[in-house]
């Protein structure tokens, strides 16, 4: 998804004396207790949980990470101290609420440039409260109140699987599909800059960007990945092998593109091959055909 710029009232940002609309509360709907006990056996504590005053407070988080977070009914940010992707991680969205209702609650990402924050971004996924969309206003509220600038804010919509929800058919996407719009792109790509049209590879590399920020978190997962965690490689490529690509095509230099292309392509393949899927092989120079037809040698 292309990332809409949050949109904040001037109010809430400069903290004018003006009394607050209510605002709405979501109860948990999975029991905080045994989840405190999974939590200390994983050597969690709750103590350990972040809740951050100013911007600075925020460093500890990994750039490009997502982490769970909730708003408590005070304003008060509560993130989770290690990443969603973390292993043995039991800081759940009950855990951070204490068990209690909250105002919003989801996944908070955090970009950096040489050190410099330039973005936050923030969604609404999280199973056990099954918050709104809007209610993410709350998430955007805190973070300014930290101190982070208005124009860094942003806000990806990402509707949870809400615990105890009535099963409805499935209208996502399948993630085959797109995996396939995402190497007819890739393939495109590699011919434009070929041909050093330079305009057309790097449209088809947005739209391959727009198809890792907004679709794949919706479609369905594939029958079999061999337990590889397809989310935490979609965002490492993302935000790794995309935005090299971009550099690489802005400055309409084919011998870095090439480069980055072919590393591009590896990962793609290292991703196929632990998810049982080797056979579908990326080429790794551009222009080739994606997947691979030519016979195996």
């Amino acid at each position: 998804m292309r990332a809409r710029c949050a949109v904040v009232t001037l109010c809430a940002l400069s903290g004018c004396a003006v009394e607050p609309a209510p605002r709405s509360l979501f109860e948990s709907r999975v029991s905080v207790a045994p989840l405190l006990v999974k939590l200390a056996a994983s050597g969690g504590d709750p103590s350990k949980i972040l809740t951050p005053r100013t911007a600075a407070d925020l460093e500890p988080l990994e750039a490009g990470k997502r982490y769970k977070f909730v708003v408590r009914p005070d304003g008060t940010l509560a993130v989770a101290p290690m990443p969603v992707d973390a292993k043995s991680n039991e800081y759940v969205h009950p855990v951070l609420g204490r068990g209690e209702a909250v105002l919003t609650a989801g996944n908070v990402r955090v970009d950096r440039e040489g050190g410099r924050l330039t973005r936050v971004t923030v969604d609404q996924d999280s199973k056990a409260y099954c918050p709104t969309g809007d209610s993410l206003e709350a998430a955007l509220l805190a973070l300014a109140r930290l101190g982070v600038p208005r124009d860094r804010l942003r806000v990806e919509n990402r509707p949870p699987a809400c615990v105890g929800a009535e099963a409805t058919p499935s209208q996502a996407p399948r993630y085959g599909a797109l995996m396939a719009e995402v190497g007819a792109r890739f393939e495109r790509l590699g011919r434009a800059a070929e041909a050093r049209r330079f305009e057309l590879a790097e449209f088809e590399r947005g739209e391959i960007e727009e198809v890792f920020e907004k679709d794949l978190p919706k479609a369905e997962p594939p029958r079999e990945s061999a337990g590889v965690n397809l989310a935490g490689v979609a965002d490492a490529f993302r935000e790794t092998n995309l935005k090299e690509l971009k550099s690489a095509l802005e400055a309409r230099d084919l011998v870095a593109m090439k480069a980055v292309y072919s590393r591009a392509a590896e990962t793609c393949n290292g991703c196929h091959r632990s998810s049982g899927h080797a056979f579908i092989e990326i080429p790794r120079v551009p222009g080739r055909p994606v997947p691979r037809l030519d016979p195996v040698p």
